[in-house]
C-alpha cells in the first residue's frame, strides 16, 4: 500500500497551484475540500483529476454563513454551491510517477 497522499485544501480557482500540485504528485489518493464545480482549483485540474483517478467518496462539508473572504467572488456564499470533501484514488497506474501528459489533455 502506498502511503502517500494528496490533501488540497481549498485551492485558489485563479491559480495554477492545485494542478501542479498534481501533477507532480506521485500517489494513489488525493482528497480535496473545497466547492467542487465551484470557486475551488482550476477546470484543468478539474479534468487532470478526474481522467487520472477514480472518485472514492464525496462527504459534504458544513457551509457557514458570509464565510467567503475579501472581496468575494460571484459565485462565494452561493446557496447552490457548498464544501464538499472529495477523495479520489488512482486505479495504480499513477502509483511512483508523476502523472502524464494525457492527464491534463495533451497528446502524447
Amino acid at each position: 500500500m502506498d502511503g502517500r497522499a494528496l490533501f488540497l485544501c481549498y485551492p485558489p480557482p485563479a491559480s495554477d497551484m492545485a494542478v501542479e500540485c498534481l501533477r507532480f504528485f506521485r500517489g494513489k489518493t488525493v482528497a480535496v475540500v473545497g466547492e467542487w464545480d465551484g470557486d475551488t482549483a482550476t477546470a484543468e485540474f478539474t479534468t487532470a483529476l478526474t481522467r487520472a483517478f477514480r472518485l472514492k467518496r464525496r462527504v459534504p462539508l458544513p457551509k457557514y454563513a458570509r464565510a467567503c473572504l475579501h472581496p468575494p467572488p460571484p459565485s462565494c456564499c452561493s446557496p447552490l454551491l457548498s464544501p464538499d470533501c472529495v477523495l479520489f484514488s488512482s486505479s495504480g497506474s499513477t502509483q511512483g510517477a508523476a502523472l502524464t501528459d494525457s492527464a491534463f489533455g495533451v497528446e502524447e
